[in-house]
């Protein structure tokens, strides 16, 4: 359970965003006003972008790719499908009641919070602090001492 933690904070954490954002609209008496609804809405998909990072770059860090994309990416799954499904069900709203909408809201939220996390991951790439990266500057340095003392 706590190799999974991680990933299920990741993934509520975006389901309160969502949540967040459709009950602003809701409480705030906007939900008929385009532009208001869209202002809101573009600031919780930056916010979900950013926790998808910010989860992308603390997994790059301490675990190799394959687990980056098992626990990351089910938290990030799990995180969408609440957000799609339970989201509207909070407010008022029924998830279903359109299954173009409901399949557009599913692949737009999994391709912001994708990408968020593989921006997250590459940036800490790029500057080599990947488990990957560090695991070979430690081989490097073992066999560079090895190779000196012959």
């Amino acid at each position: 359970m706590k190799r999974w933690m991680p990933g299920i904070v990741i993934g509520l954490s975006l389901f309160v965003i969502n949540v967040a954002a459709r009950i602003v609209v809701d409480v705030s008496g906007q939900g008929d006003d385009v532009d208001a609804e869209f202002t809101v809405g573009l600031y919780a998909t930056i916010a979900m972008g950013v926790v998808a990072a910010v989860g992308g770059a603390w997994w790059a860090v301490r675990k190799p790719v394959e687990h980056v994309i098992a626990e990351l990416g089910l938290g990030l799954v799990g995180g969408v499908l609440l957000a799609v499904f339970i989201g509207p069900l909070i407010v008022g709203l029924n998830p279903f009641a359109g299954a173009e909408w409901l399949v557009m809201q599913i692949v737009f939220f999994a391709v912001v919070s994708g990408l968020g996390a593989f921006v997250g991951f590459l940036m800490v790439m790029m500057f080599g602090a990947d488990y990957r990266s560090k695991h070979l500057k430690r081989v490097e340095r073992h066999y560079g001492k090895q190779k000196s003392r012959r």
